[in-house]
């Protein structure tokens, strides 16, 4: 047989075959005998079969553990064993089956099995995991030696040399593979599925050879412990390579049959686990040890005091827990525990341990109210941890607050070489600030800034975009939230429990995040880093430096660095310092490259209104170009017409670069002035494929849609998701009457819809603007029109397939919610509700169904949901809505519908007429 079996237990003897079979009751074809004998159950290499249903589908299949006699030998405690598995066979298994292999195809598990009397002896079949009562089981071949032979591989992985080195256990074979094609560096899939396989097959040579490589050590541990391979781990843990992290989380991260292995959860805390450590669900290793019903799990970790009070996020303690699972004998252990923790005095203030924080000569400025230690422990009970004595010194000095200077090189979690960035890096500093230990009944959020209420559409693009870039100064100069806020509200899923955020790092490579410092474990008081728009639930943080008062101490040693010619000039702008700006722009300054700050000194300059800067910096030879287009992006426009008139000007292309801003169109005056000079208004802009005419119709501006129509702009223009300028004047509000007359007299077409099927008049009804929408449909729109949505890039014919499997897949799917759906032979059995995991799931399932079926009682139901479900699922393909549609959407819409309908039937009157 050329399909090598692994992982098998031990060998076998005739007299233990003979032994299984009376324990059984069936006498087992020579081809399987012949099979234990030489591998006593196991894994193959090749896996994949296929069965055919009752419905005549050929249905793909994988083979797993081959079922062992004993236990002895296995590698993996919780593989099968075959009297076991037989014992527990279905009631509806026909008589003489035998089975002997997990197998499991998409959407269910079933068996392998073999025939051993009868007609069917020798015969193999496989049954999938049914009602237990059903007697289905599908032929797959005529003997098991032939079955194991037709197995194919998984996929093309499955073929690969690297594979079948590492099941083989040949570390030499893999090393000299490795070292021929160094490609793997560079493949971190690639690196993900050589290590899990190396886990899955457990042999050491593999797994010391890609720790030598440069595997992760801590990877390849977290693996071990998830894949019950606890030799294999120990194996890890005594390299030392392993993290701290790594090695404080295992006990919540680890498969449950650990809390059966107790000596080797006493080595884990002997290198540092943590008995109390919280992972992303809130759970501790306490209540692992309940869910895997191990009563010496439980004691043990008791008695070396885990907390039994601790509740997960569902709010259940690991009594609680225990209770669900009806496990009486821990459930007396551990209220035993609570009582006697709950007896245990809580410490008082004065107990608390407190480092002697120094600040190193950096001064805080917008702490919040000083603190009390009281406080300081009143706040710790409320968070449920203790913080680390550094912490609660530099808390007792200033209760936050931003410190002077707030920049220092750190260790970057971005940057791969962890080398501090310097000037001309482009990069900054991270910006450091502290938030505020609020305790209860002082919480002031006053230094939250109010986002003042706005309606875009009734003011100018330029009015918007000033009140926007006010708003976002202000939230950039505030006091950071307090930490209550951040730690119970803002706080990442993610966040590892054992960490607490105490402030924010802004600018941090690319985006901001947040400082945590650990507060358990070998690494306690050490500050880590989480990336602020990390929505990912996986748990993680990104080590940053030392201790706080190591950060300090680079804080301070840059207060006595000699201030750069950048930080001079910046200081200069902040200041009006002309003549201390002109001397730092002579010593090296570069306003057009970032500085410790974060910004481009120019944009600092226009930023904070300091026209006069702008115009030093031109005067000391900085390119006008980039000069002028900042004036314009930030809406500096007097600056603009200041630098168009300086010496040559900025050249045509920076000025055709402008007219992609809307502010430029607030001034019609400047808009005339570059046409007249050069800029082009037919170029397209460097994003969307939007023309000088789409942004000058969004401004809402008529004046400067004249000047860009009269300097050749494309009345008909289509960006590349499709709106044209006649849509964007909708869009913009305002003076959109005015504009779309203008826009039609200049020859722009109605009933042109953009990529999502919808034209102007959709997006006039859609804003109540009864008077755009009657312009257009005097033009020749039409209220009830449904165009074609489509994608950019994609063919006709690609959209019109795509649409029809969409279409027919929802047809099924809408089937299958109001129930009517064919009986699926292989469906897994319904939920058993007699367990409290199953009556949970149970109760679930039947609110949803109760809940579907209200929704599909609805007369319109089917036909909604159909065209709403086909529009998501085909990325927006199909027919659109018409805006008659969208105005019976809308409730403040539906109102003007009836005139909307009577402007529509009078069109078509004198169209008729």
């Amino acid at each position: 047989m050329d399909n090598p079996i692994r992982r098998s237990a031990a060998s076998l003897s005739e007299e233990d075959i003979t032994a299984a079979e009376a324990a059984i009751g069936l006498h087992f074809p020579k081809e399987y005998r012949a099979f234990l004998m030489e591998h006593n159950g196991g894994m193959a290499r090749r896996i994949t079969f296929s069965y055919t249903n009752r419905k005549g589908q050929s249905v793909e299949t994988w083979l797993g553990w081959i079922y062992s006699i004993g236990h002895e030998g296995k590698l993996d405690p919780a593989d099968a064993e075959l009297v076991a598995e037989y014992k527990a066979r279905p009631h509806g298994l026909p008589k003489g089956m035998l089975p002997v292999a997990y197998a499991w195809f998409a959407g269910n598990t079933g068996c392998v099995c073999i025939g051993c009397e009868g007609p069917d002896l020798g015969k193999v079949f496989f049954r999938p995991n049914v009602e237990p009562d059903k007697d289905t089981i599908y032929p797959v071949a005529v003997r098991w030696d032939r079955f194991l032979e037709q197995l194919e591989f998984q996929d093309e992985k499955g073929k690969t040399k690297w594979k079948g080195l590492v099941q083989d256990g040949d570390a030499e074979g893999l090393r000299a593979l490795l070292e021929k094609n160094e490609n793997w560096r560079d493949k971190h899939l690639l690196q993900q599925d050589v290590a899990s396989e190396a886990v899955e097959e457990g042999h050491w040579g593999i797994i010391e050879l890609l720790i030598e490589k440069g595997w992760s050590a801590s990877d390849l541990f977290h693996r071990a412990m998830g894949s019950r391979r606890f030799d294999l781990g120990r194996g890890i843990l005594w390299t030392g390579k392993v993290s701290d992290r790594a090695i404080q989380e295992c006990l919540t991260e680890s498969d449950g049959l650990l809390w059966y292995v107790p000596d080797f959860v006493a080595e884990l805390i002997e290198h540092g686990t943590d008995i109390n450590h919280e992972n992303s669900m809130g759970e501790t290793p306490l209540h692992k040890a309940v869910d895997s019903r191990s009563i010496e799990g439980v004691r043990f970790l008791i008695e070396r005091g885990a907390n039994p009070t601790a509740k997960n996020d569902d709010g259940r303690t690991p009594a609680a827990l225990a209770q669900r699972l009806e496990e009486p004998a821990i459930l007396a252990v551990l209220r035993e525990a609570e009582n006697a923790w709950k007896e245990s005095p809580a410490p008082e203030p004065s107990e608390l341990e407190v480092a002697a924080f120094h600040f190193h000569g950096v001064t805080m400025t917008k702490a919040g109210p000083p603190l009390s230690l009281a406080d300081i422990a009143a706040f710790e009970r409320e968070v449920k941890l203790e913080l680390p004595p550094e912490y609660r010194g530099f808390l007792l000095k200033s209760n936050g607050g931003t410190p002077d200077p707030d920049r220092c090189p750190l260790a970057d979690p971005n940057d791969d070489d962890d080398q501090d960035d310097d000037e001309e890096s482009g990069r900054g500093d991270p910006r450091v600030r502290f938030s505020t230990l609020l305790p209860a009944g002082n919480e002031d959020e006053g230094h939250i800034p109010e986002i003042p209420a706005i309606d875009p559409s009734q003011m100018s693009m330029l009015e918007y975009q000033r009140i926007m870039m006010k708003v976002a100064a202000a939230w950039q100069d505030r006091s950071p939230s307090s930490v209550k806020e951040m730690h119970v509200e803002l706080r990442p899923s993610g966040n590892p429990r054992h960490m607490f955020p105490i402030g924010i790092l802004d600018d941090y490579g690319v985006s901001g995040g947040i400082l945590l410092i650990s507060c358990k474990g070998k690494d306690k008081g050490q500050l880590y880093y989480r990336d602020g728009c990390y929505e990912s639930h996986e748990e993680g943080a990104e080590f940053v430096i030392d201790s706080l008062d190591a950060l300090f101490r680079k804080l301070g040693e840059v207060k006595q660095q000699p201030a750069t010619p950048n930080e001079l000039a910046e200081r200069a702008i902040k200041s009006n310092d002309m003549e201390g700006l002109k001397q730092a722009l002579l010593q090296g300054a570069s306003p057009l490259k970032q500085s410790r700050s974060g910004m481009r000194l120019v944009d600092i300059a226009l930023q904070d209104g300091k026209d006069d800067a702008v115009m030093t910096m031109a005067e000391a030879g900085t390119k006008l170009d980039d000069l002028f287009s900042g004036a314009v992006s930030f809406g500096r426009l007097d600056l603009a017409r200041r630098l168009l008139s300086y010496g040559k000007g900025p050249s045509k292309k920076a000025m055709s670069e402008t007219l992609a801003n809307a502010s430029l169109y607030e001034d019609p005056e400047l808009l005339k002035l570059l046409l007249a000079r050069g800029a082009s208004a037919k170029k397209l802009s460097l994003g969307g494929g939007w023309t000088p005419l789409h942004f000058a119709a969004q401004s809402g501006n008529v004046e400067s849609v004249q000047l860009v129509l009269d300097a050749g702009g494309d009345v008909n223009g289509r960006a590349q998701a499709g709106q044209t300028p006649l849509l964007m004047a909708v869009m913009s509000g305002g003076s959109a009457p005015n504009m779309i007359q203008l826009l039609l007299q200049r020859g722009a077409k109605v009933n042109v819809p953009d990529m999502q099927g919808e034209t102007a008049l959709h997006h006039a009804v859609r804003a109540t603007n009864l008077e755009a929408a009657r312009l257009l449909i005097e033009a020749g729109e039409d209220l009830h029109a449904r165009h074609k949505i489509s994608m950019p890039g994609v063919s006709e014919e690609e959209q019109e397939r795509m649409s029809k499997q969409t279409a027919e897949a929802m047809q099924q799917m809408m089937g299958m919610l109001s129930g009517r759906r064919d009986p699926d032979e292989d469906a897994p059995p319904p939920i058993d509700s007699s367990t409290p995991m199953g009556e949970m799931l149970a109760k679930a399932q039947e609110a949803m169904q109760q809940r579907m079926a209200q929704l599909t009682s609805r007369p319109d139901f089917q036909e909604r949901m159909q065209e709403r479900m086909l529009n998501l699922a085909s990325g927006q393909l199909g027919k659109g809505r018409s805006a008659a549609q969208v105005a019976d959407e809308n409730p403040h819409a539906r109102a003007l519908l009836p005139e909307l309908e009577r402007l529509n039937a009078q069109r078509h009157t004198k169209q008729g007429q």
